[in-house]
């Protein structure tokens, strides 16, 4: 069974994978930019590969967005 929340990037998205982890979730979902802003967040290639990496080192399954 996935269990996960909405969690916060709090402007470290990589650490967001860690911080589910230590909520005992296995899954979660972030925003990939400020919802209230108009400017999109640019993320480069290699931030996605450390996202990926962090999620798979906390046990991340599943991520929404």
């Amino acid at each position: 069974m996935l269990f996960g929340a909405h969690v916060d990037t709090a402007g470290k998205f990589l650490t967001t994978p860690e911080r589910a982890a230590e909520m005992g979730a296995n899954t979660l979902q972030i925003f990939a930019s400020n919802p209230r802003g108009w400017r999109p967040t640019i993320y480069s290639p290699e931030d996605g590969a450390r996202f990926q990496q962090a999620c798979q080192d906390a046990g991340i399954q599943k991520t929404f967005i």
